[in-house]
Formats: structure tokens, C-alpha cells, sequence
């Protein structure tokens, strides 16, 4: 995993937000008939980073923005089409993977908070590809989660043909799919409206604590989702407050709640119960999580292959449980 040295990770980002007066910053709606805007951020990320974690100044003790302890944008840049293309294919074909990453967030985010998780994440993996963010347009607010819904939904069509572009316009060999969230919805419904050969160098689709409806994901979904040289993996929690509040709103089980985990064919199912403590931050972004994803990325390894977790039950796994935290 990544050292603690000063970086500045390049974050490639498409959105259909509005845009704001300042170039390279977004609203919390949606933009004029759906449009995408296509740029690449640039984050510094601070010399003594914690893995998981995102430093930012809290706005209640007035602190500034300082590189040296928090993660600050250094530059944003709004590209045409060929623009970004032609850049996002450069950074592909330097990395010694020729790999990308393409990240989904989830409810009650913005923009710049999107962009701070997807670096993070690019720098705590030690990801050599291209990191991308995709960028829906939720409210970022506690209180708007039935908007964030209808965005999330809204938006599945955009992320459908941006997959497309970024699966035949980059030169990439492998492409890996995180969703957090309500940010699941549109990913795995986009996928599943792709045609198999745009599908072809997705190698990992990581779905974390996925706000979608459990019986819709496992009759309408997952069979959809599944296909040959894809492996993917469901990390969910019974500690998830976020989910649990979403269960209370829509009236049914999240495919994110472990208490009743969902155990599919061609689904590798983890249970991050006894790791993801997170309750208000609504974050599986925890090291032992983290860990995991570098494995499996990197390696391809299956979870018996992996650290820190036990089959349940051991003669014949169907769900796999990370261990609790050393403390």
C-alpha cells in the first residue's frame, strides 16, 4: 500500500451536474438536458495521510486549506471531448497496467467531496491507471435523500454510454468498477444495459453497501450483472446506519445489509460488519476494506486467497466475513 510521501493524484472526472460560474466546479442539480462535462482535478494529498481517510479543514474551527495537512485541489481543467479523451488515453497507456478505475458515489455527496473520496482511493490502492469519477448529481444534503433517488435514477443512462466511451476510446486492457451507495443503482443498471462486448475489459465491478432494493438486485440484477471474465464483489454491513435508515424509508431490505446477506451465483459476498464502524460518515473506506480491494485488483485473488477473512460456513463458503479489527 501507499507510503505517506506528498502526491498529487490526477483525477479524470465526467458529470452531469450544473455547471457553477467557476470553471471546474459543479452545482448539486442537474445540468440542462443531462449533458456531461468531462475534465481532470488535480488533489494533493498530505504527507501524513491515514489510509481511509479524507483530510479536510472543519469548517466549525475556521481552518484553512493547508497542503500539508488536508487534501486540496491544486487544479481543474474542463476538456472537450477529444481533449479528454486524448489525455485519458496518454495516462492509460503510461501505466504499467494499462488499467482505470471508474468510481460511482453515493448519497449526500458533492461534487468536490466526490472528487477528495476517488483520490483517495487512487492513493491509498496505489493505482498506477487512470482514476476516474463519475459524478451524479446528488443534493449533498442529509435531508434530500428521496431527490438523490430520483437522481441516481436519472442519471443510469449518461453512465451507460460514458462506460461505453471509456471501454473503447482509452486503450485500456482491464477497467475496475467501485459503486458506494445509492451510487450502485445506476452502475449496476448501466452494466447490465451494456452490449457484452462493451463489457469485455470490465475485470471488477466492487459493489460497497449498495442502496438498492435486495429482491429487485437479486431477481432483476444480478443476472445481468454476472459475466465471463468479471468477478464481482459485494461488501456489506449490518453496522451501515445509512442503510438501515434506507430499509425504514422504502420499506424493504437493502442488498448493502448483511443481516439477511444476499448469496448469488457469480457474487462474491463479504460481510464488513466487524470492520466498518463508520455509523455517521456512511464510509466502507476502511483499511481492512481497502486492503481487500488492493488484493483483489492487483492479484485477481478469489476471497479464500485474501487475508482476513473466514468462510462461513468453512466446508463450503457461500459468504465470507472479514475478521474483527486488531486493536
Amino acid at each position: 500500500m501507499e507510503d505517506s510521501d506528498t502526491k498529487i493524484v490526477q483525477v479524470f472526472y465526467a458529470t452531469d451536474r450544473g455547471r457553477s460560474d467557476i470553471a471546474g466546479e459543479f452545482q448539486n442539480v442537474r445540468a440542462g438536458h443531462g449533458a456531461l462535462s468531462l475534465g481532470r482535478i488535480s488533489v494533493n494529498i498530505p504527507p501524513k495521510h491515514r489510509l481511509g481517510e479524507i483530510e479536510r479543514p472543519s469548517w466549525w474551527t475556521f481552518q484553512r486549506d493547508n497542503p500539508d495537512n488536508f487534501l486540496v485541489i491544486t487544479d481543474r481543467t474542463v476538456d472537450a471531448y477529444d481533449d479528454f479523451y486524448a489525455a485519458l488515453r496518454q495516462r492509460v497507456a503510461s501505466s504499467p497496467e494499462r488499467d482505470a478505475f471508474v468510481f460511482v458515489h453515493g448519497y449526500n455527496v458533492g461534487f468536490d467531496d466526490a472528487v477528495f473520496r476517488t483520490a483517495q482511493i487512487a492513493h491509498d490502492l496505489t493505482f498506477k491507471g487512470a482514476p476516474i469519477l463519475y459524478s451524479w448529481p446528488s443534493r449533498a444534503s442529509y435531508l434530500a435523500y428521496a431527490y438523490d433517488t430520483t437522481s441516481s435514477q436519472q442519471t443510469m443512462l449518461q453512465l451507460q454510454f460514458f462506460l461505453a466511451d471509456v471501454s473503447n476510446r482509452t486503450g485500456a486492457t482491464s477497467i475496475h468498477l467501485i459503486a458506494h451507495s445509492m451510487g450502485n443503482h445506476p452502475l449496476t443498471r448501466a452494466v447490465a444495459q451494456l452490449q457484452r462486448a462493451d463489457r469485455s475489459k470490465f475485470r471488477h465491478i466492487i459493489l460497497a453497501a449498495p442502496d438498492i432494493d435486495a429482491v429487485v438486485f437479486r431477481d432483476e440484477i444480478a443476472p445481468r450483472l454476472t459475466s465471463p471474465g468479471s468477478r464481482v464483489t459485494l461488501y456489506a454491513s449490518s453496522q451501515d446506519q445509512a442503510l438501515v435508515a434506507s430499509k425504514i424509508f422504502n420499506g424493504a431490505q437493502r442488498a448493502g445489509d448483511s443481516r439477511d446477506p444476499l448469496l448469488l451465483a457469480g457474487i462474491d459476498t463479504i460481510d464488513a460488519s466487524n470492520v466498518v464502524t463508520d455509523l455517521l460518515g456512511h464510509s466502507p473506506f476502511v483499511p481492512s476494506v481497502l486492503m481487500d480491494i488492493y488484493s483483489l485488483i492487483r492479484d485477481g485473488r478469489a476471497p479464500g486467497e485474501r487475508f482476513a477473512m473466514d468462510p462461513v460456513p468453512p466446508s463450503a463458503p457461500r459468504l465470507w466475513v472479514f475478521r474483527p479489527a486488531a486493536r
